[in-house]
C-alpha cells in the first residue's frame, strides 16, 4: 500500500524493480508519468518523516532555476527534484537517484551491493552518498 509511511517504500521498490531492470533504464524512463510518481512519492516519504524539505538546485547547464509551473521541456527542476535538511543548504538527495541505486548490483570495485529504499530511508546520508556534501549528477551524465 501506497500510503507514505516509511514501509511503504518497500511496495514502491518491488514496482521499480519490475519495471526497469538497471540504473540507465531508470534514467532513461525518468520523463515517464510512472517514474515522476516514483521521484515525488519518495521525496515525500523522505520530507514527512525526515524531517527534510522540497529543494530545488539550479540548472546544472543554465544555472538558472526552472520555473515550477508552466514550465517548458525537460527541466531540472520538475525533472529530478531534491530533499534535504531545511537548515543546510548542502544537504541533499535527488530521489532519482535513489531510485536508480537500487538496481546497482556492484560498487566501484565489483563487490556486491543490495540497497533498497528503506535502506536509503534508514541512512539517507552515508559517506558513500556524499562527496563534501553534494550528491552526483541526478541524470548520471545522460541529460
Amino acid at each position: 500500500m501506497l500510503d507514505f509511511t516509511p514501509a511503504s517504500l518497500g511496495t514502491l521498490d518491488d514496482l521499480i524493480r519490475e519495471t526497469a531492470n538497471s540504473m540507465e533504464e531508470v534514467t532513461d524512463q525518468r520523463m515517464t508519468p510512472f517514474i515522476q510518481g516514483a521521484i515525488w512519492y519518495v521525496g515525500e516519504v523522505f520530507c514527512r518523516h525526515q524531517k527534510m524539505v522540497w529543494k530545488y538546485i539550479p540548472d546544472i547547464v543554465s544555472g538558472e532555476l526552472e520555473p515550477f509551473f508552466n514550465a517548458a521541456g525537460e527541466t531540472s527542476a520538475l525533472d529530478h527534484p531534491c530533499v534535504g535538511a531545511p537548515d543546510d543548504p548542502e544537504s541533499y538527495l535527488y530521489p532519482l537517484n535513489m531510485l536508480r541505486r537500487i538496481l546497482l548490483t556492484e560498487d566501484e570495485v565489483g563487490n556486491p551491493v543490495e540497497e533498497t529504499l528503506l535502506s536509503i530511508f534508514a541512512h539517507p546520508f552515508d559517506e558513500d552518498d556524499e562527496d563534501d556534501g553534494e550528491e552526483l549528477d541526478p541524470t548520471g551524465g545522460w541529460g
